[in-house]
């Protein structure tokens, strides 16, 4: 169940525009579903997300983020740990 609310929380934040929210403003990402993606904005989806799972899934620590173009868009793989454990654990969504 803990590992379930951990991915859930992460599709939430991925899923979630920023400003949407009245009582969490910056909760979410800026709208980059839908845009051509650069490597500059590549670039600022990932710093986003780190930024993002930071803040509001202090519960893991991210190791690696992986963007792979498939033909539905973008496919996005995080590698994280829980805090206080070494088993890498990997969550797949699409953009």
């Amino acid at each position: 169940m803990y590992q379930i609310s951990i991915e859930e929380n992460i599709k939430r934040i991925i899923i979630t525009n920023k400003y949407t929210k009245i009582l969490r403003p910056k909760f979410g990402l800026y709208r980059h579903i839908g845009k051509q993606m650069s490597l500059e904005n590549l670039s600022f989806l990932k710093f986003d997300i780190i930024n993002q799972i930071k803040t509001y899934e202090p519960r893991i620590n991210l190791e690696m983020i992986n963007f792979k173009e498939n033909k539905n868009g973008l496919n996005l793989e995080l590698v994280y740990t829980l805090k206080g454990e070494n088993l890498s654990k990997k969550a797949e969504f699409n953009l």
